[in-house]
């Protein structure tokens, strides 16, 4: 029975996958079978697991997710080397952990 969970022939983008979740969810995509597109700031750490996970099963580009132009320069390029993008897990972000009755209104949104 084929694995209903099988990611093989799919390449997903995976963003703030340098550490914590976004490493793991690029781990877990290669292991089902697809090929992680690795994006995060931190070169050193999206090239390194880039280089553990082998270039059949990952990529990496260095760069910030809040830039449009960086964002669709990345998607090009991964299509052009992969014929396609199939999944994105939209993981990078930063946490600025603040109690709420600190934090002004007007910094809600």
């Amino acid at each position: 029975m084929k694995n209903p969970m099988s990611l093989g022939g799919h390449n997903i983008i995976v963003t703030g996958a340098g550490q914590g979740i976004g490493e793991a969810v690029a781990r877990l995509t290669v292991e089902l079978g697809g090929k992680a597109i690795l994006v995060d700031l931190q070169g050193d750490k999206v090239t390194a697991l880039a280089e553990e996970l082998g270039p059949d099963h990952a990529e990496a580009h260095v760069g910030s997710v809040a830039e449009p132009g960086f964002v669709q320069d990345m998607v090009a390029k991964a299509v052009a080397s992969n014929g396609a993008v199939h999944g994105l897990v939209n993981n990078a972000g930063i946490v600025r952990a603040a109690m709420i009755h600190k934090m002004p209104v007007d910094t809600w949104q």
